[in-house]
């Protein structure tokens, strides 16, 4: 029991090529509509932001309370009405 196939002999079937082109197409597309997104269509005025002192500039205050109640700023004694004023 023998099975046998036969050639036709035609050779191998044609590239489909309407696949390949929807591909092409669709890149094409693609790639036009990008490019027009490249250059901004408003020309904008953006806010900047306030510059704000450079920590050197900035004075750190430490205020200290005794136990018996007397109040210290930066390691100095003071009275608790010249306070607001320093």
């Amino acid at each position: 029991m023998s099975v046998e196939f036969k050639c036709s002999g035609k050779g191998s079937a044609p590239i489909n090529l309407t696949p390949l082109i929807d591909v092409i197409v669709q890149l094409l597309v693609f790639f036009m509509l990008t490019s027009t997104f490249s250059y901004p269509a408003l020309q904008l005025e953006l806010p900047r932001a306030a510059r704000e002192e450079p920590p050197e500039a900035r004075q750190i205050l430490i205020l200290s309370l005794s136990a018996e109640g007397q109040l210290y700023l930066n390691r100095e004694p003071v009275a608790e009405r010249e306070l607001e004023a320093q």
